[in-house]
């Protein structure tokens, strides 16, 4: 197995955890219940999906550095994230 088909099986798992917990975290959200590990699930997961999608970028080639330099600042500060996505 090479290293790209690695990658795509860790993007996949950390993918689908991260969609599965961010509608977990949303239905306990709207039922009004507030449970800190379905929170720091979503968080970990979140988290884990955008520094995955950076590495895999990084890997097949596709960021400049200036794209680097933004992805690293979105890192620093979650809210910055949102404007690299």
């Amino acid at each position: 197995m090479n290293i790209q088909e690695k990658l795509s099986k860790i993007w996949n798992v950390i993918k689908y955890q991260s969609e599965a917990w961010d509608k977990t975290l949303e239905e306990t959200k709207t039922k009004g219940e507030f449970d800190a590990m379905t929170f720091y699930y979503a968080a970990y997961y979140g988290g884990s999906k955008d520094t995955a999608k950076i590495l895999m970028n990084l890997w097949n080639g596709d960021l400049t550095e200036t794209e680097i330099s933004r992805a690293l600042q979105g890192l620093d500060s979650p809210r910055n994230m949102k404007e690299i996505n």
